[in-house]
């Protein structure tokens, strides 16, 4: 509830909220019990399904300086192509 998706700021700061995003938005699905039915590699799959179909508005026009835009053409997208660990573990390679 406290971030700002679709608000314009500093790349910088849209690069650290990104990952406080996918960290809020992990962890809450993992809290809801989706977690414990399926194997870690399937768990992420249906994670990064889940994430696509909802925040995918916010990046059909790529913006390095909106949050939401980064956490889905930095870690989203790229996990849908490799692994939400590859993805994750790319983008904090990026600093």
């Amino acid at each position: 509830p406290t971030h700002s998706t679709e608000q314009p700021t500093s790349e910088f700061v849209a690069w650290i909220e990104a990952l406080g995003l996918f960290a809020e938005r992990y962890d809450r699905f993992v809290t809801a019990g989706h977690a414990a039915a399926a194997e870690p590699a399937q768990r992420h799959a249906t994670f990064v399904a889940r994430e696509v179909e909802r925040w995918q508005h916010l990046w059909e026009v790529p913006d390095p300086t909106m949050e939401g835009s980064v956490y889905g053409t930095r870690i989203l997208l790229p996990a849908r192509r490799t692994s939400l660990a590859t993805a994750v573990g790319a983008y904090l390679s990026r600093s």
